[in-house]
């Protein structure tokens, strides 16, 4: 009978920390009283039920509604999770004190187990203080292999809230250090163990990758390489875990580490993941050759998560409304466009990318510009001709108007089929009105300081255009002009068509002298739109047939 009951009572502390491990805290009260009765070990079955209250009473405090909070943060200004009431959290104390003071063992993974709740009680308070004085006390290992136990999880755990702890009482590189153990912890448990375990541990460690990236501005011995690592680790636990778990927390890191990722190989400060093979030995063009491919592999896998993030979390705009989520995710992209390179497949990539976006955008002008500039670079000239029209039209640079009085021109040119061709009829009566709604909202923030104008309003635009419609999803000058500036080339480079390039140059210099000249657009901008003006006018006069 004795025999039976201490099979039983093993088995239950098994289930114990099984459910533990995974975080079923609504299962330990049933476990804790089956198990008080096949067994005398009142320190587990006080500390397991006053750990279990502690994880209802944090999961009851958190609101989901205040998960949309963590979208503002950056690596400067972190929201913490609230903190519980300390009265709450009394008992719960007081409890797991007399379960340690009780003790019956001096073994230091049992004295853990017992001490680590308190911890997190003192840390749920706020109390970061007294949280790094119970710490202190207990012998936590700094590079312990992970195991799948729940002493392996509560070793994660202390170590996580010890590195916030020292972040948040201004010990900054104390838990930059701590912050490294971590990272070799989680390393070893995504070897050793199922990811799930480590699920409870990472939650309390949720947003501070993204404030590491902040920290080489105030300490001098951060090194990137252990910013890049805690970034990786971080990614790959996360990523095993659904979709809608702490989703705006892992949008504002995976935006932030798309940041540093680009900003660090700009800057020559990459650190590729170290080989799994140690004896294996590169020269310094292998390394770069190494380095280089696996830079693409993060960047690409971090964009495939982060896109995936952003559209669980943005659905087709309403009226008057704009994504701006998917514009910025966008404009990220393009901009890095310039690390990844020009390949058919990285571009095919780059506007499968563009085009999903445009399901959860509404006549983009921001998107449609960097389509057609990815386009033309993949030379799908065809469907860049409709990209260029849509944008012309979405910025309000063509009208139905226009498109009715561009035959209006003399007709001096011969096509390739031996007809007779109009040129452009740029009437500045018609175009004149809507460049100057373009540019509206357009005008760059210099001419606006030198002018002290004040943003105009929606209502100060004719209503006869889209871009009369358009709120936040606003094109600067530069912009505007550089698409005018690729479409003029495209039409003169490419496709020889000078009647369309001669329209695009024109209305190009048109933007340039309502926008105020090069003393606003800078004399880079000008002189590129002057050139390939006259440019345009030279293949037309090639199709002249005088």
């Amino acid at each position: 009978m004795y025999h039976r009951s201490a099979n039983r009572s093993v088995q239950l502390a098994k289930d114990i920390d099984s459910a533990r491990c995974k975080g079923h805290w609504q299962t330990i009260s049933e476990l804790a009283r089956r198990y008080k009765k096949y067994s005398n070990d009142l320190v587990l079955e006080t500390t397991v039920i006053a750990e279990a209250n502690l994880q209802l009473l944090v999961n009851n405090n958190n609101n989901p509604i205040d998960s949309k909070l963590y979208s503002n943060d950056t690596p400067g200004h972190i929201t913490s999770r609230p903190t519980l009431q300390p009265d709450k959290v009394k008992p719960l104390l007081s409890q797991l004190n007399s379960a340690l003071n009780t003790k019956t063992t001096s073994d230091d993974v049992a004295t853990q187990k017992q001490a680590s709740p308190s911890t997190q009680c003192y840390y749920e308070i706020g109390d970061y203080t007294t949280a790094l004085s119970v710490l202190n006390d207990l012998s936590l290992p700094s590079t312990a292999p992970y195991q799948s136990n729940y002493a392996s999880i509560l070793c994660l755990q202390a170590k996580i809230i010890k590195a916030i702890s020292l972040e948040l009482t201004g010990q900054l590189e104390q838990a930059v250090d701590t912050y490294d153990e971590v990272v070799d912890m989680i390393g070893k448990a995504t070897e050793t163990t199922d990811r799930s375990m480590v699920r409870l541990p990472i939650d309390y460690a949720h947003t501070k990758p993204s404030c590491l990236v902040d920290r080489p501005r105030h300490l001098d011995n951060v090194k990137a390489s252990s910013i890049q690592a805690l970034l990786r680790v971080y990614q790959k636990i996360t990523s095993s875990q659904p979709s809608h778990w702490r989703v705006y927390k892992r949008t504002v890191v995976t935006r932030y580490s798309l940041d540093y990722l680009s900003s660090s190989y700009r800057s020559n400060q990459y650190s590729p993941p170290p080989l799994s093979d140690d004896s294996v030995e590169m020269d310094g063009e292998s390394f770069k050759m190494y380095e280089r491919e696996m830079f693409l592999a993060e960047l690409t896998h971090l964009y495939a998560i982060y896109e995936k993030l952003v559209y669980s979390l943005v659905s087709f705009p309403k009226s008057g409304m704009v994504n701006q989520m998917v514009l910025d995710m966008v404009d990220r992209f393009a901009e890095d466009m310039e690390l990844i390179g020009n390949s058919p497949s990285d571009l095919q990539n780059y506007i499968d990318i563009l085009n999903r976006a445009t399901q959860r955008t509404f006549n983009s002008s921001r998107i449609t510009r960097h389509l057609f500039h990815a386009l033309v670079c993949l030379g799908n000239f065809k469907e860049a001709e409709h990209a260029l029209s849509s944008y012309l039209f979405l910025v309000g640079l063509q009208s139905q108007v226009t498109k009715e009085t561009e035959d209006w021109g003399d007709a001096i040119t011969i096509d390739k089929h031996g007809r007779a061709s109009t040129i452009p009829f740029m009437n500045a009566s018609i175009l004149k009105p809507l460049i100057e709604d373009a540019l509206l909202e357009s005008t760059t923030f210099r001419q606006r300081q030198q002018h002290n104008e004040q943003p105009p309003t929606l209502a100060s635009r004719r209503p006869s255009t889209i871009a009369s419609k358009r709120t936040d999803d606003k094109e600067s000058v530069e912009s505007i002009l550089e698409v005018l500036a690729a479409g003029a080339r495209m039409y003169c480079k490419y496709l020889n068509k000078g009647t369309e390039a001669v329209e695009v140059a024109e209305i190009a210099k048109m933007v340039l002298e309502v926008a105020g000249g090069e003393l606003v657009v800078g004399n880079s901008i000008s002189a590129r739109v002057y050139r390939y003006l006259g440019i345009a006018y030279g293949v037309l006069a090639a199709d002249s047939k005088y």
